[in-house]
């Protein structure tokens, strides 16, 4: 099965919705990084374990932005909008490989007894990349499919 219009609308769907978080939680984290707080979003943020971090937020911007990129050629159908739904999911997998390690060495301080880290837990380190990158799993598969790719 080829790629058409139709799965072309989902997948611009999929992207859209992809897109708009990263873009939302990305601003969350650049705007509380800037010390401001949202109120009517203050749920959201907690519940996306948004810390406040303006790098963070701008790349989390910067992902989304990918995602929405090629809403226009993919649900025209075009495979060549997929390239943007392939780099999206790249950029999240590489995203998620920095909060991973970021998360291993914090780990590997508690685990040596390094005075800095005696108090630290997981939950200091979940941030919305790791979070959204779960909801980023279908953009990865997308990706890979290779009857579209032909």
């Amino acid at each position: 099965m080829g790629f058409s219009k139709g799965s072309g609308q989902i997948v611009a769907l999929y992207s859209a919705t992809l897109g708009l978080l990263y873009v939302l939680m990305g601003l969350l984290e650049i705007v509380g990084g800037f010390g401001v707080e949202i109120p009517l979003l203050a749920g959201v943020a907690g519940a996306f374990y948004v810390v406040g971090d303006s790098f963070s937020g701008f790349v989390l911007v910067v992902i989304g932005a990918v995602y929405l990129g090629g809403l226009g050629a993919v649900s025209g159908g075009n495979r060549e909008g997929l390239s943007y739904v392939s780099v999206g999911a790249l950029m999240s997998t590489a995203l998620l490989a920095l909060y991973i390690a970021n998360i291993l060495s914090n780990g590997l301080g508690l685990v040596l007894g390094f005075e800095d880290w005696l108090e630290w837990t997981l939950m200091d380190d979940l941030r919305p990349g790791l979070l959204l990158w779960v909801l980023a799993i279908p953009a990865v598969l997308i990706a890979r499919k290779k009857d579209w790719r032909e």
